[in-house]
């Protein structure tokens, strides 16, 4: 896939063919044109060669601060932390075999400020639980 055809790509060809999909040259747009905006990134399959593309098309104008990678592994994190300007990155736990404190504690020694979970592995965890340094409550 070339940035071209990454460029191109439309959710709306992916998903449910609605209209008002916008491309990721128009996201980039937006983010020039408002500084405090922060949009996830959410790359399921493909992860480096996505990234690649994407970073050669934010990083020149210092756009990837606009933009948080959203990770499923924390081996994904190196990729960032080797090569920083994204404002961050934020975990995603549903495809995560780690047990849920471990997760917690993964994310907070990475510097990672927010952990995604599912609705049935916050009940599985327990209501009253707060990781550390969180300000999740019951």
């Amino acid at each position: 896939m070339s940035f071209a055809d990454l460029d191109a790509l439309r959710w709306v060809d992916i998903l449910e063919r609605t209209p008002g999909a916008c491309r990721f040259d128009e996201l980039v747009d937006a983010a020039a044109e408002r500084p405090e905006l922060r949009l996830v990134l959410d790359m399921k399959s493909r992860f480096n060669e996505a990234y690649d593309h994407i970073e050669a098309r934010v990083r020149p104008g210092g756009m990837a601060r606009s933009f948080i990678p959203q990770i499923y592994h924390f081996s994904q994190l190196r990729r960032f932390r080797e090569n920083p300007g994204f404002a961050g990155a934020l975990f995603t736990a549903y495809r995560s075999g780690l047990a849920t404190d471990r997760i917690f504690e993964y994310a907070e020694a990475a510097g990672i400020p927010v952990v995604t979970l599912p609705v049935e592995r916050v009940k599985e965890w327990g209501a009253c639980r707060r990781p550390p340094g969180s300000s999740l409550t019951r």
